[in-house]
């Protein structure tokens, strides 16, 4: 007979229900059998990620699936064209450009590249405890949104935040700067950490600002670093 053991968090209302047999290991290690290493090899001659031919094996990595982006090639495309996908995880080398669509990480990963948001959605590190680190500099996330998730910035990296909700949680260990007559907006359980150094600039005339409705949502920001503002006049 099978035997449940339900977990209810009481503040969430969340619960969280798990199976005790040996059924759920086996079909664990079946799911574990499919997944894949895709690799980026341009064989479409696009730079497009929903080009099948431009991974190896071919095909558009699934969501148990290691996505694996060497520096070799100048950058690699997430479109509206691509929709919503979930891979396993993700190490990208290069740019990864994000105008529109919805790419979540489910395990993890690391962009030693860069990452570019025009628009769309990223959702990195689902599975708790998980993170997608960006260790580059030149990061940027202008009119898109994080979701869900978790992202961190490394220590010597740096990212750029502009016109875009963030309802992740995001980790700060290097640099994040909001240019000026910008916001940012902390959506439905975002939080951000800031354990670097945070910059808000504003120009003459002008703001910048990061807000988000506290009283409907949790929503927060916690500064165990360096948070400046500067311009004004």
């Amino acid at each position: 007979m099978q035997t449940l053991i339900a977990r209810i968090t009481p503040v969430t209302n969340l619960f969280t229900l798990r199976a005790v047999l040996g059924l759920a290991s086996v079909l664990g290690a079946a799911a574990s059998a499919h997944a894949v290493e895709k690799t980026w090899d341009g064989g479409a001659g696009t730079a497009n990620w929903h080009d099948a031919a431009n991974w190896s094996p071919d095909g558009i990595p699934a969501e148990t699936d290691t996505v694996v982006i060497g520096a070799a090639f100048p950058e690699v495309v997430y479109t509206g064209t691509a929709g919503d996908r979930t891979v396993a995880t993700l190490s990208c080398d290069t740019v990864l450009r994000i105008t529109g669509g919805t790419l979540r990480v489910a395990d993890g990963g690391t962009i030693t590249g860069r990452l570019t948001m025009t628009g769309g959605a990223f959702c990195p590190g689902l599975v708790s405890g998980a993170f997608v680190t960006l260790s580059g500099t030149g990061n940027s996330i202008a009119s898109a949104s994080l979701p869900c998730g978790s992202l961190h910035v490394a220590a010597g990296a740096t990212l750029s935040l502009a016109n875009s909700t963030l309802s992740a949680a995001l980790v700060n260990d290097g640099a994040v700067t909001m240019p000026s007559n910008q916001s940012t907006t902390l959506g439905a359980n975002g939080t951000v950490l800031n354990r670097g150094e945070w910059t808000m600039t504003a120009a003459s005339g002008q703001s910048s600002q990061i807000s988000g409705n506290c009283s409907s949502f949790t929503a927060t920001f916690t500064n165990e670093g360096t948070l400046r503002a500067t311009g004004g006049g």
